[in-house]
């Protein structure tokens, strides 16, 4: 598995998405603080179906300020999927879609590939 391939498994919506507080979203100001990045980055990485293209840097700042460990996906998509309910629960129907589609592709990726 190429390393882009592994960074995948955890597409930049879905880290967005799950990036939380205290049962919080986090803002796009929130993260841009935690992470370093203008809020403008923020907006656009939040917004990508791929890392591809990212820079590593970027990748690292933006998924540890959304409380995801890349290098570990397996630890974060089990963590994902347990609180799925927590994350949709004040999800708009098309929030929920997503998030239903974005873990479906990624089933199989939690059982076999971390």
């Amino acid at each position: 598995m190429t390393l882009c391939e592994r960074l995948n498994q955890i597409p930049p919506r879905l880290c967005r998405f799950v990036a939380h507080r205290r049962r919080r979203p986090l803002s796009n100001q929130d993260l841009s603080d935690a992470s370093g990045l203008a809020r403008s980055t923020i907006v656009k990485l939040s917004k990508l179906d791929r890392w591809d293209g990212v820079r590593l840097d970027m990748i690292e700042a933006f998924s540890r300020a959304c409380g995801v460990d890349l290098l570990s996906p397996k630890t974060s998509l089990l963590i994902i999927r347990k609180r799925a309910m927590a994350y949709t629960r004040n999800a708009n129907h098309q929030q929920r879609r997503m998030y239903r589609r974005l873990l479906d592709g990624l089933g199989s990726n939690v059982n076999n590939k971390a």
